[in-house]
């Protein structure tokens, strides 16, 4: 297949072997009730390279799996009951419908889904699976203003050996979060804001990112990978193809294979800032 490269630089084939880099939205919610072992073990067995996950705290310091925003009803969607999840206990938490939209913006999730797990799932048994697969890593996103949830969500990586399998954590939203992530675990790269990723965004449209060693550079958020591991359209290649760490980067070394998702946490290919 001809190699065809996106209008914003996420997803690019490389030629003949290589595909692009699969991302399972809310733990894979266009194919199974999102955020819940269900469709997590969906995404390992189809051995989806990457799956990314919400992260909140319940009131008695339990991590789960859960996204919904406004966080004073975001409980409603999915149980029925309006609340804020930080004001329950897990175990008081209300269960799952018996039956919900898998998600609104894919034909898999247009009509009901039966939940086969009525219970909101634990981040540390979503873990307990995940150090069971060789095929899936992790990006991880946060919703609650909170030092102590990233804390806690890195002792539970570290406890399952998982560390090393984030491809990248943070907030789109919470420009806070990104320096706390940062501070707990530098080797782990942080999300761009989506203030941010429209900056990037922007520079694409125009035709400077295709330039980020120009004048411009310093414009670009910080966090972007362009600038944080000091990625360059540089780097030799006589091959480029996306890089699947950095979703900046122009051109990625010919020795990384595209084809082993172990290569997002083993083959760090990009120069150091």
């Amino acid at each position: 297949m001809e190699a065809k490269m996106l209008r914003v630089p996420l997803l690019r084939e490389g030629g003949a072997g290589t595909k692009p880099l699969l991302v399972a939205h809310r733990g894979g919610a266009g194919e199974a009730p999102e955020n819940t072992l269900e469709s997590l073990k969906y995404c390992m067995d189809q051995k989806v390279p990457l799956v990314q996950m919400d992260v909140m705290q319940t009131k008695d310091g339990q991590l789960v799996l859960f996204h919904d925003l406004p966080l004073e009803k975001n409980l409603e969607k999915l149980t029925g009951v309006a609340g804020d999840i930080s004001n329950y206990d897990y175990d008081a938490l209300p269960d799952f419908k018996t039956e919900f939209e898998a998600s609104p913006f894919f034909p898999p999730g247009s009509k009901p889904v039966p939940v086969g797990q009525r219970r909101m799932s634990l981040f540390r048994d979503a873990c307990r699976a995940l150090a069971t697969s060789e095929h899936t890593d992790i990006i991880l996103e946060f919703w609650q203003e909170s030092e102590a949830v990233v804390l806690e969500t890195l002792k539970v990586l570290r406890e399952f050996g998982l560390q090393n399998r984030v491809a990248a954590w943070g907030s789109p939203e919470i420009a806070a979060i990104q320096q706390w992530c940062r501070n707990a675990c530098p080797e782990i790269p942080v999300i761009v804001t989506f203030k941010q990723s429209f900056v990037v965004w922007f520079f694409w449209n125009v035709g400077l990112l295709r330039f980020p060693d120009s004048a411009f550079n310093h414009l670009l958020p910080k966090d972007a990978d362009t600038r944080r591991r000091g990625c360059s359209p540089s780097f030799p290649s006589k091959s480029p193809e996306w890089c699947s760490t950095c979703s900046m980067c122009l051109r990625a070394s010919p020795a990384r294979s595209s084809s082993s998702p172990k290569s997002i946490r083993t083959d760090r290919h990009c120069a150091p800032a």
